[in-house]
């Protein structure tokens, strides 16, 4: 029997066994650890199930306990009594006049109840906004119902009829109290230039300063404390400070602490409905001036903030320097404009005037800023159809977008969709990685990329992104054998996942997976082969994921140098 016989019936022994291994017995011991896999998945499942109903009954405690912690008193009959005297003192806090309450019925729901309360008064729009602050500052569960408001002028800031209606809501659970904040007395009489008060059963106040407390009509803040001497600003709030007399009460009030300044501001409802308050605030033109593009009609609506309505219809007059083409209504306050397809790119400044009725004097001159910009382009997404993705490999792929204002634009890229599991993408890159795990679905998933410029407005655009999730080949592709055909070495590659073989000579190239290479030196027991800038060496038995780096160098000299001499 010749050399060349001898090894062709090795091989062939060869192969007779691996796949007797392969079909017989591999399945007999690997069924019990794939079964025992899927019950390890299947109840990692279950575990998972159960954190996430931990987390939520959690998630629910903590808003029960922050509910019970800003409740009325739970007894609804304690919380009615309560809750009505508070909103009455802060009424009259609020300088309304003449509160009338009417008590609504308590309604439960389920481990609440229900507390409405109406308040009929009048006040201006100013005492109006300041209750509604105050409301807003105090941590009750509390919403507004209904707020009605009548003015009998349209001029000048008169006493609006109001009309308020509150619910309260008392908490089961909540800590028992027959008060709806702490108290104590004052310890001894007080002026109204004293800075420091002396108190008497003040247990349930903070031990940390600073904090507000009210006595009668006046807010106080106190700033320090020393056992129950207390240092205070007298006050707070816009109220005026009073003389108060021994055993008066002295009450919390668990507001925000500052200056008015710093407190919220008036609630929407109520902000400018009929008339001018005269602490408004200064006069000045507004407008939402977006930015004007080169090329294209721009317009913006001016108005005057606290025109004083004795000054009649405010009239609207651009003044000089104003660029050509730029209109201006007098009446309506419309500004518009098409800037030419050359005007200078930046900030321009525009002049504009309001005058009143027969005046001929402006009331106010201000210079509007606007920012002139080019064009915006839309940027466009360059996406192939499919994108291969191997299980259990990571994985990454760089989406690229054209946009002919760059680099004057920036570029953001977002995913949206049914986002597989793991799969990020770097927003200022643009580039999408994944890591898929074993458990993972084969088949395609798709998400839509978004790419957004940074021009105003922002342009966009969106694109399918299709990924094929495939088993890695590569993997299961082993080094399995050389031959000999016609004096020239041939290497197999044989995928076990799909029983396919592969046949590559020297000078040949091959794709498996993601791994690409061409075949360098075929040697009995090994396979030299070139990807990309590193050459790699395949041991006989190896797969294709276990190739390790070699250098060229060694190649060389350790084979043909330039890969054309015939083996035998």
């Amino acid at each position: 029997m010749t050399q060349r016989e001898k090894r062709l019936a090795t091989l062939g022994a060869g192969t007779l066994a691996v796949t007797l291994v392969y079909y017989v017995l591999l399945p007999m011991f690997l069924a019990p650890l794939r079964d025992r896999d899927a019950t390890i998945a299947s109840t990692r499942v279950i575990v998972e199930g159960l954190d996430d109903k931990e987390i939520g009954l959690l998630s629910a405690q903590r808003r029960l306990n922050e509910s019970r912690d800003n409740s009325l008193p739970p007894n609804p009959v304690d919380a009615q009594r309560e809750y009505q005297e508070w909103l009455t003192d802060l009424a009259l806090l609020s300088n309304w006049r003449e509160p009338k309450i009417t008590l609504g019925s308590r309604t439960p729901r389920g481990a609440m109840t229900a507390i409405p309360i109406t308040i009929e008064a009048h006040a201006t729009l100013d005492d109006v906004n300041r209750f509604l602050r105050r409301l807003e500052a105090t941590p009750l569960m509390q919403r507004v119902v209904h707020l009605q408001l009548d003015s009998p002028s349209f001029d000048g800031n008169p006493q609006l009829a109001v009309e308020l209606t509150m619910e309260g809501i008392a908490v089961a659970g909540a800590a028992p109290r027959t008060r709806l904040f702490p108290t104590a007395e004052l310890a001894e009489d007080v002026d109204a230039d004293d800075t420091t008060l002396t108190v008497r059963n003040a247990g349930g106040f903070p031990k940390q300063s600073p904090f507000i407390i009210r006595l009668e009509h006046e807010l106080v803040e106190v700033q320090s404390i020393a056992d129950d001497t207390w240092d205070v600003v007298r006050g707070a709030d816009g109220t005026s400070a009073a003389k108060h007399a021994e055993s008066d009460t002295v009450e919390l009030t668990p507001m925000r602490v500052g200056p008015v300044a710093d407190q919220p501001h008036p609630l929407p409802i109520v902000h400018r409905l009929f008339v001018r308050a005269p602490d408004a605030g200064p006069l000045q033109i507004t407008a939402d001036l977006k930015s004007a593009v080169r090329g294209t009609e721009w317009t913006a609506e001016l108005k005057v903030q606290n025109w004083d309505p004795q000054s009649g219809t405010p009239e609207y007059r651009l003044g000089s320097g104003t660029p050509a083409g730029m209109t201006l209504d007098a009446r309506s306050g419309t500004l518009k404009w098409t800037p030419p397809a050359d005007y200078a790119i930046g900030k321009l400044s525009v002049p504009v005037a309001v005058l009143g009725d027969g005046v001929d004097e402006p009331v106010i001159e201000q210079n509007l800023q606007i920012d002139v910009r080019r064009p915006n382009t839309a940027p466009q997404l360059e996406t192939p159809e499919t994108l291969d993705v191997w299980l259990g490999r990571p994985w990454e792929y760089t989406v690229t977008a054209i946009d002919s204002d760059l680099p004057n634009d920036k570029l953001t890229y977002s995913v949206a969709g049914e986002v597989p599991e793991g799969l990020q993408i770097n927003g200022e890159t643009g580039v999408v990685s994944w890591s898929p795990s074993a458990e993972a679905n084969l088949g395609e998933s798709q998400v839509e990329i978004t790419v957004a410029d940074s021009g105003d407005p922002s342009e966009t655009d969106t694109r399918t992104l299709t990924m094929r999730l495939t088993d890695d080949n590569a993997l299961y592709t082993y080094f399995v054998g050389t031959v000999i055909d016609k004096g020239k070495p041939e290497a197999w590659l044989y995928d076990r996942s799909t029983n396919q073989r592969t046949v590559v000579r020297e000078g040949e190239e091959f794709r498996i997976a993601d791994v690409t290479g061409k075949v360098v030196r075929i040697r009995e027991n090994g396979l030299d082969v070139e990807s990309g800038d590193q050459t790699y060496r395949l041991e006989l038995g190896q797969n294709l994921r276990s190739w390790t780096p070699t250098s060229t160098e060694d190649v060389r000299v350790n084979g043909d140098p330039d890969g054309s001499s015939d083996r035998s």
